[in-house]
């Protein structure tokens, strides 16, 4: 009973003389789990089931249009998404890292202040038992402060995210964010309990021993700059996107979904060529597109298109030529002067290219280029895989049409266009110049889904989509940044604490304050320049991935990665000042006393 209250008076005397150290433990635990905890409940599924699914696009009923062998778009949107976790399940793993080097470091301040007083009391007639013990308490009651709190800031964010997602998101991951708590725990509790043997045997940090190393501050200095450079160069191209958005806001083109209920094809294509020859007959000056869902946006089925004679064929052979993976667009004939496609060469697509006419087809430049000798591609034929391996004559060359929305930049640039009165799809895009049409007027080609909207409108998810990630980035980004200092904090404590005795020297010796600030401060810029090398390093392999999911992203954020390196490194060198500030106010006898 006697030893047991003897525990619990030593764990509260550790608690309350040395309540920095253990403040900044519980805060560090807890900064790491409200950073990492809501990432990992998120993290999880596959390909197949993912965690996370956008609210876009019917892609079973687009599968049914383009056949099963062709990538749909939406389906490249969930790709996009699933490399963009891919891209925060890296920022997790550096926030715990970041976090466990700062707890680690944490627990060695607080073995180096109390060496001497657990030495006094093992001389007392303390057992390693009771030092275990007292150990054990104090551990606990900063594990749980770290847990509660960290807990609840993690709750509290989940459930934010969550409700931000504009989407379906799957049940959280337990597995994983259980065993980031779990780990997280056993750094507050165990690591201190493995220090016991140091605490009873020697000090950590003695004047006579090698000066501490400040490689892992720098480490965790780079790892903040790679979560905050990849979430600022994801702020920088939210705002390419919406300066891109507010371009095309300009433009009369409004856009209405509809699903065509008339399940023969024959009598479907019929459909849309009355509707179109009644609104051109209404009104010959205005521009009526039809086209397969997406289209507006540049984004299409991807299959693969085998030209008849490719870049090698001569004249007078006939060959089978290039196989591409190529986008696929069902259109009618006014959708290209609504998107302001140039015809290149040839002709585009009209009214008269109906099922009972003979298959033809429209390209771009990209796909002319790339699959047909000199770019001359009017008068080949391709073969399209999407539809049935038929082949389609093709009529004209126009100018590639911009491809907008996530994931578009990993759609191949390379477009073929076929008439919608020859593919009459059942998700389809209704576009007009104007104010739109009224929604009665649709009804002889299907159902009307939604409101008719512009092209931002059609694009407000993507946005949405990539502001949610960058929000995320960004906040995980600060909390391994505050980390970080606190790491440095430590950790250029403990240096001076080993460079004690000769600071103390120079000081006797004439050495002046501003000395010691200089030398104090060149080792902080050389910590603050060796993160900064070592996260541009590493960023370069992890925002490597950006280029190829969000338009306009560049791999390497030049810009990005300099003012995330000057404001981390003015920080580091503010906290440098404010511990030499207070280590040249501690009195020379003071340094140059040896405890041993």
């Amino acid at each position: 009973m006697r030893a047991r209250i003897a525990r619990r008076s030593a764990a509260a005397l550790a608690l309350r003389w040395h309540a920095g150290t253990g403040a900044l433990v519980a805060l560090t635990a807890a900064l790491t789990l409200a950073g990492a905890l809501p990432a990992l409940t998120l993290l999880g599924g596959t390909s197949m089931t993912p965690s996370l699914t956008m609210a876009l696009g019917d892609s079973p009923t687009l599968l049914a249009d383009w056949g099963a062998r062709a990538v749909v778009w939406p389906q490249v949107q969930q790709l996009a998404v699933l490399q963009l976790l891919s891209i925060v399940r890296g920022a997790t793993l550096l926030t715990l890292a970041v976090g466990a080097a700062t707890l680690l470091a944490l627990h060695l301040a607080r073995t180096a202040a109390r060496s001497g007083e657990v030495v006094v009391a093992r001389a007392v007639g303390a057992s390693r038992k009771d030092v275990f013990g007292a150990m054990v308490l104090e551990a606990s009651a900063l594990a749980g402060v770290a847990l509660f709190s960290g807990m609840l800031l993690a709750l509290a964010t989940v459930v934010a995210i969550r409700a931000a997602w504009p989407g379906h998101v799957d049940a959280a991951n337990l597995v994983l964010s259980g065993a980031g708590t779990l780990g997280i725990t056993a750094l507050v509790m165990v690591a201190p309990l493995m220090l016991v043997r140091a605490l009873t045997t020697t000090r950590l940090v003695d004047d006579d021993r090698r000066p501490l190393t400040l490689i892992i501050p720098a480490l965790q200095l780079g790892a903040a700059l790679v979560v905050l450079a990849g979430g600022a160069t994801l702020r920088g191209v939210m705002r390419l996107q919406t300066r891109e958005i507010m371009a095309v806001e300009g433009s009369t083109t409004r856009v209405q979904d509809v699903r065509a209920t008339e399940p023969n094809r024959l009598h479907r294509a019929q459909q849309f060529a009355h509707f179109l020859a009644e609104r051109h007959a209404a009104d010959p000056s205005v521009l009526v597109s039809l086209g397969s869902n997406g289209v507006h946006r540049g984004l299409g089925a991807v299959a693969q298109a085998t030209s008849d004679c490719g870049k090698r064929c001569t004249t007078g052979t006939v060959v089978r030529g290039a196989t591409e993976d190529v986008a696929h667009h069902a259109v009618s004939g006014d959708t290209f002067a609504l998107g302001g496609l140039r015809v290149l060469s040839g002709r585009v697509l009209g009214d008269a290219d109906r099922w009972d006419s003979p298959l033809v087809a429209v390209v771009n430049a990209s796909l002319a280029n790339a699959m047909f000798a000199r770019g001359d591609a009017v008068g080949r034929r391709i073969q399209l895989t999407a539809l049935d391996n038929q082949w389609f004559e093709v009529v004209g060359v126009v100018d590639d049409a911009p491809a907008r929305g996530l994931g578009a930049v990993m759609q191949p640039a390379l477009g073929v266009y076929v008439s919608i009165l020859q593919q009459p799809v059942s998700l389809l895009e209704v576009g007009t110049a104007r104010t739109g049409i009224p929604p009665n007027t649709l009804h002889g080609i299907g159902q009307v889904r939604g409101d008719a909207t512009s092209i931002a409108g059609l694009l407000a998810t993507d946005t949405r989509v990539l502001g949610w990630f960058t929000t995320l980035l960004l906040g995980m980004g600060v909390i391994t940044a505050i980390i970080a200092v606190g790491g440095l904090l430590v950790m250029l404590g403990l240096w001076l604490e080993s460079q004690k005795r000769e600071l103390g020297v120079r000081r006797a010796v004439g050495a002046r304050r501003r000395d010691v600030h200089s030398l104090v401060l060149s080792r902080a810029l050389l910590v603050a320049g060796g993160g900064s090398l070592f996260g541009a390093w590493l960023g370069q392999i992890a925002w490597d991935v950006l280029p190829r999911v969000v338009p306009g992203a560049p791999m390497f954020d030049g810009a990005a990665v300099m003012q995330t390196a000057v404001a981390l490194s003015a920080l580091t060198l503010s906290v440098a000042f404010l511990l030499a500030y207070r280590f040249t106010r501690t009195p020379v006898s003071a340094l140059l006393l040896v405890t041993d």
